[in-house]
């Protein structure tokens, strides 16, 4: 297993418990959301997809020590939609910050003012960590560039993650956002997605994508090729390295659509 720079195995297995009531979210808006202690929900986001339809897609947790902000991974049709919506625009967040997946941008930017009036009410001083898996993955990369461009200085852990942008906004990642930890599964087909070139027939024009920086890589196998991308695949995997700790969040994973 290749590690990054300030990499937690601990950090990140809390963020994938958090991440589990993502999807709890969703699925059941009327229930508790069950946060790992000393968490509690500070505010809930509803993005939209292709259709326009908003749905809850993300959360703010907050202790006393630090904040998360919480992308979960595909689960509507139309987010499948949006997925494929691999053209590029101009990053909106900030000049000079490249092109970015259109799909994956727009599910962003129908959160992002939701997103920053509730991180008004964090302290600047606080640490801040913003996690994804899958789709979260990149929403979360996009949210992470974004408050960056405007001075926060996130800590970023994504779960197999696409590819959100092109070759210039990986590096302008990198510069603003020193300390991100990309977890990708190498046989997780969703992190080779979308190809570092590709073609749009709508457009009829090359786009091409990188990876941002911060690679951890991990091997395992579950069952069919979708084992290899869920959430709690993930979590397994890392839950190896330090099976007390894990035991201790009690975190159990909704099952995902993507």
């Amino acid at each position: 297993m290749e590690e990054t720079k300030g990499w937690s195995v601990r950090r990140a297995l809390l963020l994938m418990a958090l991440l589990g009531q993502a999807y709890a979210q969703y699925k059941r808006p009327k229930g508790p959301v069950a946060l790992p202690r000393p968490y509690r929900l500070a505010a809930a986001f509803a993005g939209k997809a292709y259709a326009g339809v908003s749905a809850a897609l993300a959360f703010l947790a907050e202790s006393d020590r630090d904040a998360v902000l919480a992308f979960r991974g595909t689960i509507r049709t139309d987010e499948w939609v949006s997925d494929g919506m691999a053209r590029q625009i101009a990053c909106p967040f900030a000049p000079r910050m490249g092109r970015t997946h259109e799909g994956f941008t727009d599910i962003y930017v129908s959160m992002r003012s939701k997103i920053a009036e509730a991180l008004d009410s964090v302290a600047p001083a606080k640490p801040l960590y913003i996690a994804g898996h899958s789709l979260g993955g990149a929403l979360a990369v996009l949210a992470a560039a974004d408050l960056a461009s405007a001075g926060r200085r996130p800590v970023v852990y994504t779960f197999g993650a696409p590819r959100a942008g092109d070759p210039r906004f990986a590096c302008r990642f990198g510069r603003l956002v020193p300390e991100s930890h990309r977890v990708a599964n190498l046989y997780d087909i969703v992190t080779r997605l979308p190809p570092p070139v590709w073609w749009s027939p709508v457009t009829n024009a090359f786009y091409f994508y990188r990876h941002v920086p911060g690679l951890v890589r991990i091997e395992f196998r579950l069952g069919p090729r979708s084992g290899n991308h869920a959430l709690r695949g993930y979590f397994r995997a890392l839950a190896r390295r330090d099976p007390a700790w894990a035991a201790s969040l009690g975190a159990a994973f909704e099952a995902e659509d993507d």
